[in-house]
């Protein structure tokens, strides 16, 4: 007790010098003022806007995520450097060995100020430093009127390695004034705003309204008093919607599936490729759209941008090859792979061209006319495995490629079919359906860097191609390949549509938000869409189910793995693959739709243990709260 006294008694000393030594200054101003009125100079008022506190980003709990803490800086009013040249120096020789930053740094930077139109703008040379450092340089500056050791904050990010740099975003002080419509608005020209994330989607909501000083000054721009002041209002506390206990753990099982994901493929590669640690994952609430956790990898820290001191480490952060700065789980573009087969067997049954009895048989093999090789040798598009007869659900169980092949394209012309004959949907079909799921566009979360993602299109081959759509294109189509391209958060909200009845909704990354984009009927037929739903509860709960490895204790889900090829072969005609998988639960009524994506890894080996780990930490947490 007696330590926390003698500590506060330290503290309240160095802001009372630091009062002190400001009165002193402001003292002196106030005497120029009145000598300023003796001599008739022109004063003229002038409005100055003052930065308002930033409000507090917390979780959906009330756990808080980024907060601000006080701190000072070292500004210096060019308009106020001795003019003569030795003085003047002498003057930068003192601030160098001050600040200990290179003199040259501190010339170029006030020289530059002052040959502009306003010289008594402050530049700022140290933009954190601690009270005791800025008591210690306003004590060895004296009562030098162009040493200005003003009181800021900083925003202070605590959600490092949780994933959440992505959600969160960062803030930075505005380096210009081009958004400015005023001279007034132009003196916050270095307030904080957000930059990325929240911070800059709730920005206006954060920064609360700045506060009026109006000064009188001379026609130079000289500052000589405070004439009258409106204080600035608090910006608003914004909560968000994620758990961060449920965050915490979904990233802790991605990292680790990853790594497992990368040591998989170097040995099954021989240690060839380049390897980096990437992937996402999004938990989202199936009826109101809230995401409860979602993040990518890699990451970054935020407080390095946000003090924006360390500008080498800055500098390497944007130019790092691996884009920490990018968000996979809301712009990271990848085919979905067969976790697109529940909606295309969706289509077929809503179109009514199949039935959950449709029978095809997979040989493994499924060779087609090759229209580009004139010793009309055929184009061999391959099963994972001879799976021999199935039946829709047993198709989505074990994720034949060829039923899916058939039912997006049809049977090879003048081939014999073996099993029904079916109606093939087509790709102008395939491409609608996937649209109504949602690809293709962006979903409406607060996250304006979202990519909208592609589906291909006949038109769009031949237009940008300048080639015609093929048998074979339509295939790739139907097992989520070739060029339709989505990103983690898409596949969450096609999932939550899938477990919610058929209702694409808009995911909110702000807790209580109204929501901008409203829900999405599909219409679906209720047994079709339960059909669906069976199926992929008995890929994730069958003993031969690709998704049996999501599957958590002693809960039922439902879902789809995927796994997609990128990249150049390698010598030995190999790929390297991205893994993804979809899931829902639980089962009867499904509360949340997850979807993670593994650059280097599997979808039944690497993505599906992520979602078992996400499944059981949110019932855990459910328990909890």
């Amino acid at each position: 007790m007696a330590y926390q006294f003698r500590t506060f008694l330290v503290i309240f000393g160095l802001f009372a010098l630091l009062a002190l030594t400001s009165l002193l200054i402001v003292q002196k101003t106030l005497l120029t003022n009145y000598a300023a009125e003796s001599q008739n100079i022109v004063l003229t008022s002038e409005n100055q806007l003052t930065e308002a506190l930033r409000g507090k980003i917390y979780d959906r709990h009330g756990v808080e995520l980024v907060r601000n803490e006080i701190t000072f800086q070292l500004e210096i009013i060019p308009g106020y450097i001795p003019t003569v040249p030795s003085d003047t120096a002498a003057y930068y020789q003192r601030l160098s060995d001050l600040t200990d930053l290179p003199l040259d740094n501190v010339r170029s930077a006030l020289e530059s100020n002052i040959a502009e139109a306003d010289p008594y703008r402050p530049v700022i040379l140290l933009p954190d430093i601690t009270l005791q450092r800025a008591i210690e340089i306003r004590s060895l500056m004296g009562d030098e009127q162009s040493v200005v050791v003003p009181s800021r904050y900083r925003r202070i990010y605590t959600i490092i390695d949780e994933g959440l740099s992505h959600v969160v975003g960062y803030v930075g002080r505005r380096d210009s004034v081009e958004e400015s419509t005023s001279r007034v608005e132009s003196n916050l020209s270095r307030s904080i705003t957000g930059l990325s994330g929240i911070e800059l989607e709730a920005n206006r909501l954060l920064s609360g309204q700045p506060g009026v000083q109006t000064y009188l000054q001379d026609l130079a721009g000289r500052k000589y008093s405070i004439r009258e002041a409106t204080p600035a209002v608090r910006g608003e506390d914004v909560f968000l919607t994620i758990d961060l206990d449920l965050q915490t753990r979904a990233m802790d099982a991605l990292k680790k599936y990853i790594d497992l994901g990368i040591a998989d493929a170097r040995e099954d590669r021989e240690g060839r490729g380049d390897y980096q640690k990437e992937g996402a994952f999004v938990v989202l609430h199936v009826k109101n759209g809230e995401i409860l956790a979602l993040g990518s990898l890699p990451e970054y820290d935020p407080n390095l941008l946000a003090r924006g001191e360390n500008y080498m480490a800055i500098d390497a952060l944007f130019a790092d090859p691996t884009t920490p700065l990018i968000s996979r789980a809301v712009t990271s573009l990848e085919p979905p792979g067969s976790t697109f087969k529940p909606l295309v067997a969706l289509a077929a049954l809503e179109e009514g061209f199949a039935t959950g009895d449709t029978q095809i048989y997979s040989t493994g093999e499924l060779p087609i006319p090759n229209t580009y090789d004139l010793q009309g040798q055929p184009v061999i598009f391959k099963d994972w495995f001879p799976h021999g007869e199935l039946n829709m659900s047993r198709a989505l169980i074990r994720s034949s490629d060829i039923y899916f092949y058939v039912l997006a394209g049809g049977w090879p012309p003048a081939s014999e079919p073996l099993g029904d004959d079916v109606r093939a949907l087509g790709p102008e079909l395939i491409e609608a359906w996937a649209r109504k799921f949602g690809f293709g566009r962006t979903s409406g979360v607060q996250d304006r860097n979202e990519s909208q993602g592609f589906v291909p299109s006949v038109e769009w081959k031949e237009e940008q191609i300048g080639e015609s759509w093929t048998l074979g294109d339509t295939y790739q189509f139907g097992i989520g390949q070739g060029n339709l391209l989505a990103t983690p958060l898409q596949l969450a909200v096609y999932t939550a549509a899938l477990a919610n009845g058929g209702t694409i909704i808009t995911p909110s990354l702000i807790l209580g938000k109204q929501r901008g984009t409203p829900d999405i009927s599909l219409g679906l037929d209720s047994t079709n869409l339960e059909f669906i739903q069976n199926a992929m509860v008995r890929t994730a709960g069958d003993a031969d189910g690709t998704a049996r490895k999501a599957k958590p204790n002693n809960y039922s889900v439902g879902a789809k793995t995927g796994t997609a090829e990128f990249g150049v072969p390698y010598s030995d005609g190999g790929y390297d693959e991205h893994g993804y998988v979809i899931a829902f639960g639980p089962v009867p009524n499904p509360e949340i739709a997850i979807a993670v994506y593994i650059k280097h890894g599997n979808g039944a080996y690497h993505a599906s243990p992520v979602a078992k780990e996400i499944f059981e930490a949110y019932f855990s947490v459910a328990a909890e709260h």
